[in-house]
């Protein structure tokens, strides 16, 4: 009689863990940014978001685009100048009325040159 040992041998498997998703947040300055980047994240990986992180999403956009007026507004009110005088801004706005005047027909103008007239 023969009795053979037949050898054990284990069947191990390298276990490794892939992460669905990766966040980037070394840029993070504000308390919003950390599920903004998180959100970012999972959209990348084609994972769903929650309602909370598209609330943060919608509020980012929102700061966003108030940042954006304000610094539209701020340019410009750069380049205006408020006239306090009464006087000086009515003469303004009579200059600017004549100067914005509608033009009448050449034929018009060259008859009122020739007749010396004044436009009226």
């Amino acid at each position: 009689m023969i009795i053979m040992k037949t050898k054990n041998t284990k069947n191990t498997k390298k276990v490794t863990k892939k992460p669905d998703f990766v966040v980037d947040w070394t840029n993070i300055e504000t308390y919003l940014d950390v599920p903004y980047e998180t959100a970012q994240a999972k959209v990348r990986a084609g994972l769903p978001i929650s309602q909370e992180e598209a609330d943060v999403i919608e509020k980012m956009g929102f700061m966003t685009a108030a940042d954006i007026v304000d610094a539209c507004v701020a340019e410009a009110d750069k380049h205006t100048t408020v006239i306090e005088d009464d006087e000086l801004a009515e003469k303004m706005v009579k200059m600017i009325k004549k100067h914005i005047a509608k033009k009448q027909p050449w034929y018009k103008r060259f008859w009122r040159w020739i007749t010396f007239r004044k436009n009226k």
